[in-house]
């Protein structure tokens, strides 16, 4: 994930490197929609054991097709040393850089309040809502398609409107999801409503997550890899430690839930209105 990061940064700039982490988005937002009944109807015919052999048989066809067409994408003039000494100066540049940090943060803030939604949705849905597996199975899936269908609108209005403005636009609905869903935590809302505000806040993310690293990696150049590698680190740290937070309560309980998703979003606005809004330049872009 943190190469093909690198790869379209090296291959794109600008409004045209948010088109394509849109497309990339995209792409891998069908995954969670098609993955169950495809795994299911594997089942049919195999094994777990079976399941990893096919998982296998699509790795080795990624790894011929990006042999095969994938050429290398940093020109060798552009390398930088490798070793730790060369990589950890890299690495201080970047956490000194106010125009890499401030969407870096947005980046890993937004992707935990996702692992935040993905931890606890299930058992806010069935242990409190009621709903059956199946029918969660079918909740999930149609959330994925928002931000799946979010993702593909901004892609194709990126050109027009900007990265920059479309973070906005994200981050203001991830605070309406945000919002209803602390809301539904205190006054035990709806069913409807809750469904409503972990679809707005899910689908938000479609907008949020392929600008925040087109807009980090578009002034790195050299320093793409590194950026890549800081981005990815700060995702699934953040991530890693917001999952296991929405169950403090118990299963009966969805308030830590949304305080973990409003804290995140919360975060990530205020680190826009405090860094990344500044100055006539980047708001142009």
């Amino acid at each position: 994930m943190v190469i093909v990061l690198a790869i379209v940064r090296n291959s794109f700039e600008g409004r045209d490197a948010a088109r394509v982490f849109a497309l990339m988005i995209l792409v891998s937002g069908i995954a969670p929609i098609v993955a169950p009944p495809l795994g299911a109807e594997i089942l049919r015919f195999t094994s777990w054991r079976g399941v990893f052999v096919i998982l296998a048989g699509i790795g080795a066809v990624l790894l011929v097709a990006v042999s095969v067409a994938q050429s290398e994408t940093l020109p060798a003039q552009a390398r930088r040393p490798a070793g730790v000494g060369p990589a950890l100066r890299t690495l201080g540049a970047l956490l000194r850089d106010r125009d890499f940090m401030p969407f870096a943060g947005s980046f890993a803030l937004m992707f935990a309040a996702m692992f935040a939604y993905i931890a606890g949705s299930s058992f806010v849905l069935e242990d409190i809502y009621g709903l059956s597996p199946q029918t969660y199975g079918i909740v999930f899936a149609a959330n994925a398609a928002g931000l799946v269908t979010l993702a593909h609108v901004g892609g194709r209005f990126v050109g027009r409107v900007g990265p920059l403005r479309l973070l906005r636009i994200g981050l203001t609905l991830s605070a309406l999801g945000a919002a209803g869903t602390v809301v539904c935590a205190l006054t035990h809302g709806s069913l409807a409503l809750v469904i409503a505000a972990l679809a707005v806040l899910l689908a938000a993310n479609g907008l949020n997550i392929p600008n925040c690293p087109g807009l980090a990696l578009q002034d790195q150049g050299e320093r793409a890899g590194s950026a890549s590698a800081l981005l990815g680190l700060g995702q699934f740290c953040l991530g890693a430690a917001a999952a296991p937070l929405v169950g403090l309560a118990g299963p009966h309980d969805m308030l830590p839930m949304a305080l973990v998703v409003a804290v995140c979003v919360g975060s990530a606005i205020a680190i826009q209105l405090r860094y990344a809004l500044r100055g006539a330049r980047l708001a142009g872009r």
